[in-house]
């Protein structure tokens, strides 16, 4: 089953990592190898892209977090953003 990710959402954590690390965006795109332009960063930032896993990896690590923590937020996050999902592709609980 395929789950939802806000990508608003998983962009103000990626600008909250990049903020608790006094980085500029061009200098967060170059922390541990990610390669990211300034330009790119801010687009994750600003919720129109993702990150790729490689690059979900290291935003993660820098932000004390697992990379689910990092595309699906809280426990309570995910399940407001991905219920309806669940229960209607769950052969158990649909009829």
């Amino acid at each position: 089953m395929k789950f939802n990710i806000d990508k608003i959402k998983v962009g103000e954590r990626i600008f909250n990592i990049r903020n608790s690390l006094n980085l500029t965006l061009e200098q967060f795109g170059k922390i541990d190898n990610l390669n990211a332009s300034k330009s790119i960063v801010l687009r994750w930032e600003n919720g129109t892209s993702l990150p790729n896993r490689s690059r979900l990896d290291v935003i993660a690590k820098k932000g004390n977090m697992t990379v689910n923590e990092l595309l699906y937020g809280s426990i309570d996050e995910f399940l407001e953003t991905n219920l309806e999902n669940f229960v209607i592709n769950n052969p158990f609980l649909s009829s």
